[in-house]
């Protein structure tokens, strides 16, 4: 079952085995019962503390636990009669005369303030801390769940396609609830596992006709990624020459206003020296000289106004 942390106001509603409960439960020096039930927390913690601690649950995707919970060495959460994995698959389980099955959003009940996930167990426990507005330093998170011997990844134990629908249809709540999903967090939206699936499948030689179908599928989707991943490049490429040309072209106006500028400054004293060299009589030489000057200066620029 969960547990009630009165000195900090937690309320941990119940644990999911294999999800990382047991790292969080010794983090806050609390403990679990193997008893999964919601309803009995709430009753052991009163009215008053369920309404006002922070309560949370700890969850896993259920493609991921599945395989987790069916391997995990000595067991003590299954039939007597250990199931295959296949039947495990069709009708899962944690143990005999529960009163709450899977899914997880069974188990953690429907008032839940807080839901720290097993795929980001280290950084949702410090939010998780943060929110029940603990002093810091937050407490220390030991290791999570200990990887199982010549466990596979967990998409490899998935080698029928009626397995990934079977996951579907029984954890439909949880999917909905915490967004899960096969084709983002396992598979199809990861090209890299993608392409390691594929290569799995490659590698078997006796394939059913519906693991050769999702062969040719998987093909599809890894050309449909890249032709994805192409395209995005190439998109890219064109918005860094637009940017480069749109900053070039504001380069090249910047430096139209200055050079019209300057030339203004030009006109202004090519009028004042005129108008000393008219007074001069056109005599003075170095008056003259000034405004040829100033006329080629005002030639570099660009202009061809005729002269005074």
């Amino acid at each position: 079952m969960g547990f009630v942390d009165h000195n900090r106001k937690l309320i941990c509603v119940a644990h999911i085995p294999r999800t990382g409960g047991t790292a969080v439960a010794k983090a806050l020096n609390q403990t679990f019962g193997w008893h999964v039930d919601w309803k009995k927390v709430k009753s052991s913690a009163g009215q008053h503390a369920w309404d006002t601690y922070l309560k949370f649950a700890i969850v896993r995707n259920p493609f991921d636990l599945l395989p987790s919970l069916y391997i995990l060495p000595n067991r003590r959460d299954v039939r007597t009669h250990r199931p295959s994995w296949e039947a495990f698959v069709r009708d899962p389980i944690l143990k005999d005369n529960e009163e709450q099955k899977l899914p997880q959003s069974n188990i953690i009940g429907p008032d839940v303030d807080f839901v720290i996930r097993f795929e980001t167990l280290g950084h949702d426990f410090e939010t998780m801390c943060k929110l029940a507005q603990l002093e810091k330093p937050y407490p220390t998170l030991p290791p999570a769940v200990k990887p199982t011997p010549g466990r596979l990844p967990y998409w490899k134990y998935y080698t029928e396609p009626w397995m990934i629908e079977a996951v579907f249809e029984n954890f439909a709540a949880d999917i909905e609830r915490f967004g899960y999903d096969w084709k983002r967090d396992v598979v199809w939206g990861d090209l890299d596992k993608t392409f390691q699936y594929y290569l799995f499948l490659k590698e078997e030689k006796e394939m059913s006709e519906d693991a050769k179908l999702q062969l040719k599928l998987m093909e599809k989707e890894v050309k449909r990624q890249c032709a994805d991943l192409e395209k995005r490049e190439s998109d890219l490429v064109q918005k860094e020459a637009a940017a480069h040309k749109r900053e070039k072209e504001a380069s090249r106006k910047i430096k139209l206003v200055q050079k019209s500028e300057l030339f203004q400054k030009m006109v202004t004293q090519i009028n004042e020296l005129y108008t000393l060299f008219k007074a001069a009589g056109g005599q003075d030489p170095q008056f003259m000289g000034c405004v040829d000057n100033l006329f080629k200066a005002r030639s570099l620029l660009g202009r061809d106004d005729e002269e005074k």
